[in-house]
């Protein structure tokens, strides 16, 4: 056969070679035009050393076949697997715009978010092929294409297992990209989908860092590293990750196969909350209804701001309060966040034990304030959860000036053995460090349940009566093994993102259960890991978790924690007046406890009870003054309800807590919108990009200045947006309005508009019934002229209940759009009852000709416009 080279112009088959793509050792890649069929294709032309054994060859052909039946969005399809007339090998694929992720990387490492929305794709992608046998065992920066749309594509299914037939790919080389290669592969092990989450966590690692987690001047050097490293331990530049993205890289990266994620189907949940943290979910509405460009969009605001509520509603993580003068804190309180404690030297379980020991200490420090009205507490796995890693994260995104920090060294013989405990105290605002150590037996209990939180609170300037510290506590034990195992369960339980393991939780609370059955704080943790490892899927399950909880409230009456684990439990159930009563009895031991106050609030909205949920949030707030999540949440809520001086005032609070983080500013600037203040709204956005530029704000951003007829100035933002998060489809579509009425050559808008119907298509599988998304793929429809659809798109609008008066300006835009002027003032006169905003209407461009209608200016008169 000719030299490679040598093809271009070359016809094999129905396929036109016009151009050399590259090659390297498992083959050379040319992409051709397919004459029959009229499209772009690549040939991938397989070397003949590795096709050439007969066996091979035959395993290369039935995984090929099955990779050819994948049908998936994140995997580059196989069109067809030819032979040329020399009798070589070829695959037929797809050509796509873009460049490979290795490509990409060249440029350096990715912002965090970008690397999360690439991750979950591939993840997504290898789900699919998991769930029909087929793995890839190769997954690498090469063999993956990145799309010109950011769409990434898992490529080369099947060629792992024709290289692994020979078993070395050169003298002294393991089979796959040593970088890459799972430690089971490396000792020649039989793999499986394991193999292709390690990899997926290497090129996490490599999108978030742009190093890779393990390294070697050899490649047996590097091999040594991957059997025997910690990931990322030879590069500062892991700490710039963020921590939930950390947790998800170090659970795949577990040498052991069985530790990783199960499935990549459970990774990709885990990236799609890691996702939620970093940036809006693509398809999903904003928290707060926010106000549209076109059709009335509404301004994006942050998951972020859901997020942190959900860490509340879905976690246990502490939030006691500590101020109980009358149920409001002083003026004066200060808030203590607990950071994460370190662990030197430790592996999964001491780690679990340190992260169990934390959550141990916040809630004694809780009850501990409970008598100092100076303070109130953030619990460790807020601060985690959230990102926060340092010092000064503390006091700019949290508004407070205490941190309390623990490092855990544990000696022979395990947490049952010697441990020495060093708490550091830091005070932002006076720049004050204090530090104190406890080293003791595990076995000595009463230094671990009843010294070492006198000591945390000593450190931080709590100060409480002497008798709370004397005794054993209620929920305590005297068993030494039941605490240990107690609060490994605890860590595994609590622990930040990814490691958290139910499972391993329910083991530990089991053994402590069986070693102390009077161990209250035991049966509550066993109650809750029942519940979230089986409980619900199982019915038996769920009533033996219930029954561990309400022996826990019995046998501890102070605690609130498993009255609010039962009220989890009946609420999922659809028990809500029993789920408020839970509640409310936990209320009734702790009256401000922020998780029972704040499940407590959604509850009470989720069943229509608007008075009783605005009156649980505003006792969150009264209670903990200084909380930015219980301030942020009081205002998502006022905003929910249009009561928008209500939540100014709750975001300007947040401002005031958190001056030099950007997400308060991004809130209160969407709330003024909502007011018509928009200079000041757009002093907000400015404010909050100054301090972290985001999407949400360039988006918000460039939604207020196309209500100020600036469509080219918007027309940046919303491209910045999109730089940062292509993959949401209302920004595509803010972006076509402002092309459209820009006057913007050529067909700029309808590109925009087609990719906003792309991704908005796609979002609808998901959300089939979404007002929303129903109503904007039928605007971007009308404005592509492609009327059936929206007609179609509108109808299923019909007869839905509670659409709200932004989807009515929205379908009666789309039918003005389609020359309906009848339907549109229909649909225009219930947006009109519904409270619409004459303003904006009056602002907005695609409704100029309506305007002048006498049904319209009647709407007006009646309103007293």
């Amino acid at each position: 056969m000719k030299g490679r080279a040598d093809m271009v112009g070359e016809v094999v088959a129905q396929y036109r070679i016009v151009e050399r793509l590259g090659g390297g050792a498992m083959g050379v890649v040319y992409k051709a035009e397919d004459t029959r069929l009229r499209r772009q294709v690549v040939l991938k032309f397989l070397p003949a050393e590795l096709t050439s054994d007969e066996d091979a060859n035959r395993r290369f052909m039935r995984e090929a076949r099955a990779a050819s039946a994948l049908d998936h969005p994140n995997i580059c399809t196989v069109h067809e697997i030819g032979e040329s007339p020399e009798g070589e090998l070829f695959i037929v694929m797809p050509f796509y715009e873009g460049r490979t992720l290795k490509a990409v990387l060249a440029s350096g490492p990715l912002e965090p978010a970008r690397a999360v929305d690439y991750a979950r794709q591939i993840a997504a992608g290898l789900a699919h092929a998991g769930s029909h046998g087929v793995v890839h065992r190769d997954i690498k920066p090469a063999n993956l294409m990145v799309a010109d749309d950011g769409r990434v594509k898992i490529v080369d299914f099947g060629l792992a297992l024709l290289a692994d037939g020979r078993r070395l790919t050169r003298s002294g080389a393991a089979v796959g990209t040593a970088a890459y290669m799972a430690p089971e592969q490396i000792q020649g092990a039989d793999v499986g989908p394991a193999v292709d989450i390690w990899a997926l966590g290497v090129v996490l690692h490599e999108m978030l860092t742009g190093d890779l987690p393990f390294a070697g001047e050899t490649e047996p050097a590097l091999l040594y590293a991957i059997l025997n490293s910690d990931p990322g331990s030879h590069t500062a530049n892991r700490r710039s990750a963020p921590d939930v993205c950390r947790a998800i890289v170090d659970r795949c990266l577990l040498k052991d196969p069985g530790r990783r994620y199960d499935t990549a189907a459970e990774l990709r949940t885990d990236l799609d909350q890691a996702s939620n943290i970093l940036t809006p979910q693509p398809g999903l509405r904003p928290i707060l209804p926010p106000t549209r460009t076109d059709a009335l969009r509404r301004l994006a605001i942050p998951l972020l701001a859901l997020f942190a509520v959900a860490v509340l509603l879905l976690t246990p993580a502490l939030r006691d309060p500590v101020l109980r003068t009358m149920g409001l804190q002083s003026a004066e309180a200060r808030g203590v966040a607990v950071l994460p404690f370190d662990v030197e030297g430790g592996d999964l379980t001491q780690r679990a034990f340190a992260d169990g020991l934390a959550w141990l200490l916040t809630e004694r420090l809780a009850q501990r304030a409970r008598y100092d009205d100076r303070l109130w507490v953030v619990p460790s796995r807020v601060v985690s959860r959230r990102g926060i890693t340092d010092f000064n994260d503390v006091s700019r995104r949290l508004g407070v000036d205490l941190t309390l920090k623990g490092s855990l060294r544990i000696g022979a013989g395990g947490p049952e053995g010697l441990v020495t405990l060093s708490l550091l105290a830091y005070d932002a605002e006076r720049g004050l460090p204090v530090h104190e150590e406890i080293t003791d037996l595990m076995s000595n209990l009463e230094t671990w349940q009843i010294r070492a939180p006198a000591v945390a609170a000593r450190v931080l300037g709590a100060e409480a009566p002497a008798d709370v510290d004397a005794g054993v506590l209620p929920g305590c034990t005297s068993v030494p093994a039941a605490f240990a195992a107690c609060v490994r369960g605890m860590g595994w339980l609590h622990q930040n993102g990814a490691r958290a393991d139910p499972q391993r939780a329910l083991a530990e609370f089991s053994h402590a259960v069986a070693r102390d059955s009077s161990f209250a704080r035991a049966h509550t943790g066993l109650g809750r890991a029942l519940w979230l490892a089986e409980g619900r899927r199982d019915s038996l399950t769920a009533e033996t978790a219930v029954a561990h909880l309400r022996l826990a409230a019995e046998l501890d009456t102070l605690s609130a924690w498993p009255l609010v684990y039962l009220g989890d439990i009946l609420d999922r159930w659809g028990d809500s007046a029993d789920a408020v009563s839970a509640y409310e009895q936990a209320l009734s031991r702790v009256p401000d406890h922020p998780q029972a106050l704040t499940k407590l609030s959604y509850l009470h909205q989720s069943m229509g009870n608007d008075a009783a949920a605005t009156a649980a949030f505003q006792r969150a707030v009264n209670a903990r003054p200084r909380d930015v999540s219980a301030v942020m949440s009081l205002g998502i809520h006022h905003y929910y309800q249009a009561r928008y001086d209500e939540a100014a005032a709750s975001f300007r609070r947040l401002v005031e807590l958190t001056p030099g983080y950007h997400d308060g500013y991004d809130k209160l600037g969407a709330v003024l919108f909502e007011k018509e203040d928009y200079d000041e709204a757009q002093r907000m956005f400015e404010r909050s990009i100054a301090l972290e530029p985001g999407a949400t704000a360039y988006t918000n951003l460039g939604t207020l200045l196309y209500y100020k007829h600036r469509y080219g100035d918007a027309i940046d933002m919303f491209h910045r947006s999109l730089d940062l998060v292509a993959a949401d489809y209302t920004v595509w579509g803010y972006l076509a309005d402002s092309l459209h009425w820009a006057s913007s050559p050529g067909d700029s808008s309808q590109a925009a508009y087609r990719k906003a119907v792309e991704l908005a298509t796609k979002s609808l599988e998901t959300y089939p019934d979404d007002p929303y998304l129903l109503s904007d793929l039928a605007s971007y429809h009308a404005n592509l002229g492609e009327t059936d659809i929206a007609l179609a798109l509108l109808d299923r609008l019909e007869g839905k209940p509670d659409l709200t008066a932004e989807t009515f300006f929205i379908a009666a835009d789309a039918f003005e759009r389609m020359g309906r002027r009848d339907q549109a003032l229909d649909w225009l006169e219930r947006a009109c009852a519904a409270d619409l905003s004459l303003a904006k209407i009056e602002f907005y461009p695609g409704l100029r000709e309506l305007r002048t209608h006498p049904r319209y200016r009647d709407m007006v008169a009646r309103r007293g416009g």
